[in-house]
This record gives structure tokens, sequence and C-alpha cells, in this order.
């Protein structure tokens, strides 16, 4: 290679930076003034040497992919010119944005750190991809066409970018706990998307663009099987996939735990004590989520409602049906057609009715809600109580002369009151019992009121709380207070000896969902990379949706398709309960072409729903647990039998496509 136009670069850089700082040192020394940012001069100087060192690192870039040098001379030589990059966008931002340095700068650090760890990580990618197997030399061939793509570099950048600002566009006045979601919501939000448009377009362009430029023909008489062929140009894919993952993973995880929750950015920025516990025990945490079971089965007290309905009122069913018909444009319908739609309409009204009622409480009108599947917060903190209170046996026994029993967890707060009540010393000297906490998140509705209070009973223990109307709140209950079936049954009641005679409120849950009881059972960073495991099993399958496409059409139309169905896969449940009320008119042409369309949508949803059922970033910004059983279940729908059957059919395809012709 040919090292003098590099060498001429660098002593030219280093002629330039002499330069501007021989000028800077004799303006100075003439005006008196050294801090040469702050004077109208030596601000034009930093600006015209920074506009110079930008135009003399683009040469240097230009040296950098015109050279012939071997890989790690180039990153050697990437290196050196990023650092003149970033003094020459430093000098523009001092002059341009001086209020916004301290940020810019933390962007643009960022940003760098992220371009050289990927860049780290595509080489460990390459040396794990170097064994002499046929389909990972040509997954080594993907990376390579990955990096030259303009496209994916495009969207690698801005990713990047978007990710080392977003921290510094949080509004400081918000509660910390809303910040950190915002920006887990925002960044995972941006890096999921970008990545999956990123895979598709590699995944359509790898494949279909050898086929139209022929270059397949090179392989086609090679000793490489189609299958192996495909195979390669996915692991290509996917190992891309995890090497960004990667970058973007660690650098979500290090603005989260260093920048907005770090000891020092609580102390500054968290609103108050509350604010701080908030972060740490609904955010940066990974928890269960209950939903409240009534104690009797809606479901039939409904069926009985519809058919006594259906006996004494059975014209108010046909108008239901004739409104369900029009809502799904059945302009001609017998009365069995319009009586079976009026049933199915009147059991969602009546459904829906009963859901209401029992959410809505009344004054001194108990009603109740059990939350069941809670052993698992049962059963972490019983270790800890089983631990304890043998010791406290023991230790009461030494104080009082008592033997007590404490092994029902249940019954220990009665047997610890009584024997305080005839032993008062005793408390401050018996180890204090462990204690766990769940939370009762609700938010509740009351017109007219601003607030309510309402008389509760947890497990028979009876208790009131003042709740706030309109926000969603939260309640501290206790973890001993499930009983051991891993059930907590909570009964509530406007308190209505604290208002006027008659003017007690009624009160509501806005949903079932607005009332749960959340619990801890793991960390915030476990949660986090499986989290980030599971998109990369989504991003595996779309780069086969992309592949599968690419095997028998063009590029425009293999990303058009390969975007349909990222589409169809992430809303597959809305289109699943809209295609429940499609129709095309009660002729009969209608009713075909209607079962056909619906058949076949319906198949094809079923088919990608799993892919949106998983949400790994809602439960991470929510603070909810995405479990190994998740993680598992998300590799087996999305990756093995969705990726599986798509390849399969892929393979088909492609096997039965004529790529090359022997003439003799």
């Amino acid at each position: 290679m040919n090292w003098i136009p590099w060498f001429k670069w660098l002593g030219g850089y280093l002629l330039i930076f002499v330069a501007v700082f021989v000028v800077a040192f004799t303006v100075a020394m003439s005006t008196g003034d050294y801090d040469v940012a702050q004077s109208t001069s030596g601000r034009t100087i930093v600006l015209l040497a920074a506009l110079v060192i930008l135009a003399w690192s683009v040469w240097g870039l230009h040296l950098i992919s015109d050279g012939e040098q071997q890989r790690w001379i180039k990153y050697i030589q990437g290196f050196v010119v990023s650092i003149t990059l970033a003094q020459g966008f430093g000098g523009i931002a001092q002059v341009m944005w001086p209020m916004y340095l301290d940020n810019i700068f933390r962007i643009g650090g960022v940003f760098l750190l992220s371009i050289w760890a990927f860049i780290l990580l595509l080489e460990v990618a390459r040396l794990a991809l170097s064994p002499s197997w046929q389909p990972l030399a040509v997954a080594r061939e993907v990376l390579d066409e990955a990096v030259a793509m303009k496209v994916v570099v495009a969207l690698v950048v801005i990713a990047l970018i978007a990710l080392a600002a977003l921290p510094f566009l949080l509004n400081p006045d918000e509660p910390l706990r809303y910040q950190v979601q915002t920006f887990l919501s925002w960044s995972m939000a941006i890096s999921t998307v970008l990545l999956s448009i990123m895979t598709i377009l590699l995944a359509c362009w790898t494949l279909s663009n050898e086929i139209t430029d022929k270059q397949i023909h090179m392989v086609a008489v090679k000793p490489v099987s189609r299958g192996t062929y495909l195979l390669g140009k996915w692991i290509g894919v996917v190992t891309l996939n995890g090497v960004l993952l990667a970058v973007v993973g660690v650098a979500i995880y290090a603005f989260v735990t260093l920048y907005l929750t770090s000891d020092s950015a609580m102390r500054d920025r968290a609103m108050d004590d509350e604010d701080r516990i908030a972060v740490m025990n609904e955010v940066m945490i990974a928890r269960i989520s209950s939903r409240p079971e009534p104690p009797r089965p809606l479901a039939d007290e409904v069926a009985d409602t519809l058919k006594k309905m259906m006996q004494e009122r059975p014209q108010d069913v046909m108008a239901m049906g004739k409104d369900e018909a029009s809502d799904q444009g059945i302009t001609f319908a017998g009365d069995a057609k319009l009586m079976q739609l009026g049933q199915e309409r009147a059991l969602r009204l009546l459904s829906n009715d009963a859901w209401d009622e029992w959410l809505t409480l009344g004054p001194n009108e108990f009603e109740t809600y059990v939350f069941k599947g809670l052993k698992p917060a049962l059963k972490t903190w019983l270790k800890r109580y089983n631990a304890w209170y043998p010791r406290a046996e023991k230790k009461i026994k030494e104080l009082t002369g008592e033997q007590v029993d404490l092994s029902n967890h249940l019954k220990a707060d009665g047997v610890l009151r009584e024997l305080y009540g005839k032993h008062p010393d005793a408390y401050a000297q018996v180890p204090p019992r462990p204690l766990d906490w769940m939370v009762l998140r609700y938010k509740i509705r009351a017109p007219g009121s601003e607030n309510i209070m309402m008389r509760m009973r947890v497990n028979g223990r009876p208790a009131e709380e003042k709740m706030l109307v309109g926000e969603v709140q939260v309640m501290k209950i206790p973890v001993n207070f499930i009983d051991d079936n891993g059930e907590l049954t909570i009964q509530m009641a406007v308190a209505f000896d604290q208002y006027p005679r008659d003017k007690a409120p009624t009160a509501s849950f806005t949903t079932k969902e607005g009332l749960s009881i959340l619990f801890p059972v793991d960390r915030f960073t476990p949660n986090f990379i499986r989290a980030f495991l599971a998109l990369w099993v989504k991003l595996a399958f779309l780069a086969m949706v992309g592949l599968f496409a690419a095997t028998f059409v063009s590029f425009p139309v293999a990303s058009m398709l390969a975007f349909t169905v990222y589409g169809a896969a992430v809303l597959s449940t809305y289109m699943l309960e809209s295609l429940r009320a499609f129709g095309l008119g009660d002729t009969w042409i209608g009713h075909a072409l209607a079962w056909l369309i619906t058949t076949i949508a319906t198949v094809v949803s079923t088919l990608i729903s799993k892919f949106g059922e998983f949400t790994p970033r809602e439960q991470v910004v929510e603070g909810l647990l995405f479990s190994w059983s998740d993680l598992a279940q998300c590799f087996l729908w999305n990756g093995l039998i969705q990726t599986g059957l798509l390849a399969l059919l892929a393979w088909w395809i492609y096997s039965k496509k004529e790529l090359a012709r022997v003439q003799v």
C-alpha cells in the first residue's frame, strides 16, 4: 500500500492545528482577552478552523475508503479521523450553540463510542463466523454486504444518534419515574422499528439483488445447495441483528442506570423521596401483575339473563340483530340470521354491563375482588419468615417464659398482639418480623368528587383508604396478607358514614385492568436482557420473511410484501377482532366472498398472531416481568414454528426456481 497520501494528510492536520493555535494565541495577546471563544474575532477563528478541520477529515475518510490497506489499519486510521471530526463539530457547537455544549459533547461521545463498539463487535462476529462451514461463509459475505449497503448504514447511524440525543430531550419538570419510562419506551421503540426496517431491507436485497443482477449464477454452479445458501443468508442477517441489538441494548442500559437512575442522578433529578422510591419500585424492577376475578361466575349470570331475555322480550333481541346487521353491511337477512346476530350483540352488551356492575361500588355495599396467582410473592417472603420465626419463638421464651407458636403466618398477628399486650417490654427486644410489600394499583372514578373514602377488608383485615379520583394510585399491602392458596381477597365499599346522609357517592373502577396487584419477583437487569433476546428472536423471524419474499419476486415487491407481513403481524390481534364483524351483504355471492376473505385472513392472522402477542418493550417500561417462560414461548413460536415454516416454504420455492441454464 502507498502510505505517502496518508502521511501527507496527517502532516497537514498537524500544521492546521499548530496554525490555529498560533493565530488564537496572537489574537489573545493583542486583545488581552484569553478566552478566545468569548470574543467576536476569537469565535470567527474557531469557526473557520472547525470548518477547515471538517473538510480535512472528509478528505481523510476519502483516503481510507480508496486505500487497499488491511482492515485493522483502516480502523486505526478511522479512529484518528473520528477524533478530528469530533474536534470540527465541537468547534462549530462551541460557537453556534454554547448553551447546549455539554449535552452536545455527551451525545457526540456516546455516538462515537457506539460506532466503535459496533465496529469491534462486527469483527468479533466475523471471527465467530470464520470456521469452514458453507453457511458461515455465506453469512460473512452478508455482513460485508450490509456494511457496504448505504441504507443499512444510514439506519444504524440514525438509530445511534437518536439514542444518544433522547436522554437530553426529556422534560426535567416531570417526575423521574416518568422520565425513565419515557426514555425506555421511546428508545426501545425507535430501535425496534429501525432495526426491523433494516432487517427487511437487507434480507430482501441480499438475495433478490443477486438474482436480478445474475450474480447468483456464480453460486448456482458451485457445490453449495440452495438450502445451505438460504441458511447462510439468514445467519448473516441474524448475526448483524445480534451485533446491533448488543450495541443498542448496552447504550440504553447505560443511559438508564448511569445517567437517569444513578445515586447522583436520583439526588439531582428526582422530585422527592417518594419519586425516588417509585423509580426503584415501579420501573427498575420486574413485577408480576394479578387481575381480579369475580367470586361468582359472571358468564353464567350473563347466559341466564340472555335466556330470560329471549323468552320474555324476543323483539328486543330482533331489534339488536337489525342494528348488528346494519353495522356489518348486511342488507338482506332472514329472521333466523337476525336473531343470531341479535343474540351475539346482546351477549356482548350484557357481558359489559355485568363487568361494569361488578366494578361499581355503592355506599356500604361491599363488592369482592379475588386476586389469584400470588404464590410466588408469598413463597419468597415465607423463606425469610421461616428463617425468622424459630429465632423469635426462642427469644420470646427467654424474655417472657411463654412458648408461642408462630409457624402459621396468618395467625402470627393475633399471637403477637396478645403477647405484647401482656409483655409490652418484649416488643423492642424480639427480632422484627420480615415484611415485604405488594402494590394495589387502581384508577377510580366518582362523578362530582375529587377524592373518595373507601372502606376495605383485605383477607378479613379492616382498613380505610382515601382514594384520589381520576388518577392512577397505588396502595401498599403486606405480602403476609396472602393466604396459603396464593389468593388475596379484597372487599371494598364507599364509607357512607363519612358523608352527609344521602350524599354518599357511587364509585367505579375504570376497567378490570384499572385494578391490579403488583409484586416484585426479579430485578431490572435480567428482565431487560430477556426483553432484548425476545426482540432478537422477532428480528430473526423478520429476516426469514424478507428472504422468503425475495425467493420469488424482485427487491421492491419483496420489500413491500415483507413490510405488509410485518404490519399484519404487529396488528394481528386487532385484525382478528375486526374479522369477526366482517361482512359483504346478505347475497350468496357476498356470503361466499366474505367467507373466503375471512378464512384466508383468519388463517394468516392466526399464524402470525404470536408475533404481536409478546410485548417485551411494554413490560419492561411498566416494570412488569418478561419471564424466561415468556422468552421460551417467544422462541418457540416466533423463532422455531413461524420462522421454520417460512424457511421450509422459502427453500421449496427457491429450489424450484431456475437460476441458470446449462446449454450444450
